[in-house]
Parts: structure tokens; sequence; C-alpha cells
């Protein structure tokens, strides 16, 4: 069993160098696709299927207990199926599977601090839900075109920012729903984020007749 929007594993090569063979994305990164022409005029239907494949693929990572720990636009592979433009979720370097409801980091290094929930940041903590967290500001990238969030701040003072309980601002761009539903996403209790199953759930009817058509084959 595999997921529509996780991007596949060909193989490894074991013999030095070792090679990790993935799926071929011929449209790139997420964020890289948005800071170009063509991403400047995505439309806000096509957000909200990219919406809801991010949650489809990261609900498919939760039922498999993976934690991804990276999420962002940076990590979200573009490529076509037919005639349309599909989202995977990629990049598992910082992924782990856990066992238990957590995953607790022994050591800190570099981290993606602007996509980090505020118990990661505290505590180095990371469950499904820090993951909802990071989705909400993958929204925010989306939505405003590939900017980096809190762009006028330095790492250590987003981490401030955030501890202190203030959240990114509406995206330039986007649909109304979009805002609301990172907020909640953003919630300082991680127990009361949505689920990622929940996002699709919610999103997956504000997408268009055609797109439910072909979830739906």
């Amino acid at each position: 069993m595999k997921s529509n929007f996780v991007v596949s594993l060909i193989g490894v090569n074991s013999c030095p160098p070792i090679y990790v063979v993935m799926e071929f994305m011929e449209y790139g990164d997420l964020k890289s696709f948005l800071l170009r022409e063509e991403g400047a005029t995505i439309t806000n239907e096509k957000m909200v299927e990219m919406a809801v494949e991010a949650a489809d693929g990261m609900a498919y990572l939760k039922a498999n207990n993976w934690v991804h720990r990276d999420l962002a636009a940076r990590n979200c592979m573009l490529g076509m199926v037919e005639d349309r433009l599909i989202l995977k979720i990629g990049d598992f370097g910082l992924t782990r599977h856990v066992t238990t409801d957590y995953y607790k980091i022994k050591t800190c290094g570099l981290l993606p601090v602007r996509w980090m929930a505020p118990e990661s940041l505290e505590y180095y903590r990371y469950t499904t839900r820090s993951d909802v967290w990071s989705y909400g500001v993958l929204l925010w990238e989306l939505a405003s075109g590939g900017r980096q969030p809190y762009e006028d701040k330095l790492d250590k003072e987003v981490e401030d920012f955030i501890l202190c309980g203030k959240r990114l601002g509406p995206p330039d761009r986007g649909p109304d729903f979009f805002y609301p539903l990172m907020l909640k996403c953003w919630n300082a209790v991680p127990e009361q984020r949505p689920s990622f199953k929940r996002i699709v759930q919610r999103l997956l009817p504000m997408t268009s007749k055609k797109y439910l058509v072909r979830c739906c084959r």
C-alpha cells in the first residue's frame, strides 16, 4: 500500500557511494515553483487541491507512525499526472518512525525553526500534531507566493515570537477559509489542532467537481 501524495522510493544502491532513488517529480519543489512566473498565476482552486494533497500525504505518514518533522513548501514536490499538476510530500531526512505518541530529539542541531511548533521549540518534542503546525505554515507559504515565513525576523526572534503566543498574519492571497484553518493548526495546545484526516475532510468539499470525480475513481 502506498499514498498517491508521498514521493515513492524506487530503490537503494547499497554499494558505496550509496544512492537513494526516488520517483522523478519534473516540476521540482513547491517553493521554487511558487517563486517562478507560473507560480504567481496559481488559482485559489489549485491551492485548495494542493492543500488537500499535502494533508492526505501527511495522513498516510501518520497512519504508518511516521513524524515528518520538516514539512515545508521546499519539501513538497510537484509532478504531472495525466494533465494536472500534483503535489507529493518529499524529503524525509528528518523523518522518524515513532512507536509511542511522540519523538524527542536528544541533541539540538540546525532545525527548521520557522516551521516548528511551540512544544518542538521549547522541549524538542515532535508528534503528528507538531507536523500539523508545520502544515499551517505550509498553507501560509502556498497562499503568499512562496514568501519566507516571519521574513522580517531572525530565527531567535521567531522562536520568542511563537512562544509568546503570537502568530503569522494573514497571507496576501488564497481562499478566505485558509487563514482560519492556519490558526487552528497553530493552536498552542497540540491536542486541539485538527488531525490531517479531519483537514482532508474539511477541504475536499471545497475542491472542484472535476477534482472530486478524479479522487473518487
